[in-house]
């Protein structure tokens, strides 16, 4: 099952990221060409929509009552590190670096409906 940091979710939309080999670059005037310098890997930034539908025991009450739960702990995430777990792929080492605002909607008749924007880096 899909997890933020150990947050269950029903779905994660969005690429798992994977670390990337960094790269810079410089030039110096006056001199023909540029110089690179390969970094190590890391840095792989990334954007993902977390999804929850929230249907404890058919109770409305007890479906928000899940969905703002889930949203408070997505949103503790912010500036941690931790495994970001996929249907297709699991990322280690990702810093959460903005949790976007929830959207709350019905769900009929399964209950409620929850979807936030995750956005940070591998590290």
């Amino acid at each position: 099952m899909a997890s933020i940091h150990g947050v269950t979710c029903t779905f994660i939309h969005g690429e798992i990221p994977s670390k990337k080999l960094r790269t810079r670059t410089w030039s110096i005037p006056g001199i023909n060409g540029i110089g690179a310098q390969t970094l190590g890997y890391g840095e792989a930034k990334f954007e993902l929509r977390a999804v929850l539908y929230a249907t404890i025991g058919g109770n409305l009450g007890l479906q928000l009552i899940e969905a703002r739960a889930w949203v408070g702990l997505i949103e503790a995430k912010q500036g941690t590190v931790g495994t970001i777990v996929g249907e297709l792929a699991t990322a280690p080492n990702c810093l959460i670096t903005h949790v976007g605002v929830p959207v709350v909607t019905r769900a009929h008749p399964y209950g409620y409906r929850v979807e936030m924007t995750v956005a940070g880096e591998v590290r």
